[in-house]
């Protein structure tokens, strides 16, 4: 895991903060600090939930 992380994952992580993403350094124990039920969901459902919300208010 080690090569990935250095010449993968840390790279994208650093060019999706550059690009305004907030990053949210997790936990190999805890899914709960990035917002996460378990560790199989991929996404942040309530962050997308409120995001899509905004997206599509009605004015």
């Amino acid at each position: 895991m080690g090569w990935e992380l250095e010449t993968v994952e840390k790279p994208f992580v650093t060019q999706l903060v550059g690009m305004d993403w907030q990053h949210i350094a997790g936990d190999i124990n805890d899914p709960a600090i990035t917002q996460r039920a378990n560790f199989t969901q991929v996404i942040q459902e309530s962050v997308l939930r409120t995001k899509l919300a905004a997206l599509n208010t009605h004015e």
